[in-house]
């Protein structure tokens, strides 16, 4: 495998990690009764609409069909691709749904 090859072996890689993140992002939003897109234009006013985010909530299910994701396992997952701003938004819900318990 040559440095070109490797390089794009690696790119595809993190392209496919970061869909998965995304992907942890819309189920966790879909078992709280939130809007993906919300959540993530608030974290990022000035982006247009994320096209991997529109892909991915097509891959979520109904929330009594999900698993539950645990807020420190999307936390971590956020704050691993550099999400500060969105795991700040997310964080912000999280204290919101404890106060409506």
């Amino acid at each position: 495998m040559d440095k070109k090859e490797l390089e794009e072996k690696i790119i595809g890689q993190f392209k496919q990690d970061e869909q998965m993140m995304i992907l942890v992002f819309a189920q966790w939003c879909i078992n709280h009764n939130l809007e993906p897109a919300e959540l993530y234009q608030r974290a990022y006013p000035t982006q247009a609409e994320n096209p991997s985010l529109k892909q991915a909530l097509d891959l979520t299910v109904p929330k009594e069909e999900a698993g539950e994701i645990p807020d420190d396992t999307l936390l971590g997952v956020l704050s691993l691709f550099g999400n500060e701003d969105l795991a700040f938004v997310v964080t912000e819900e999280m204290e919101n749904l404890k106060k409506r318990k």
